[in-house]
């Protein structure tokens, strides 16, 4: 599967949760996204707003966060994919696939 970047760079979508490292990592192929870190638990819900997808990576982020996020997008349309993996080239995989439909 070819992963196409400057397509991945159009989108604007939110991560949350993943290691900060692994978050930085991200960032470098995906600097359109929002990277909410799992300690960011008083982060303003409002950059939520206008977001198409949520990509979750349940693996490294506590419950509290989890239920924020949820609270804030209940009743909106908001695609949630959850990311199991750490691997950059398959996540990006698994990004273009939930993008793409």
């Amino acid at each position: 599967e070819t992963i196409d970047l400057e397509e991945l760079k159009q989108h604007k979508a939110v991560v949350i949760g993943g290691h900060e490292r692994w978050q930085q990592r991200m960032k470098e192929y995906l600097p359109n996204f929002i990277f909410i870190h799992p300690d960011q638990l008083n982060f303003d819900t409002r950059i939520l707003e206008g977001v198409d997808t949520i990509f979750v990576y349940p693996n490294y982020l506590n419950h509290s966060m989890y239920y924020r996020v949820m609270n804030a997008i209940e009743g909106k349309n908001v695609k949630i994919v959850y990311l199991n993996q750490q691997n950059e080239e398959i996540v990006l995989g698994e990004i273009q696939r939930a993008l793409s439909k």
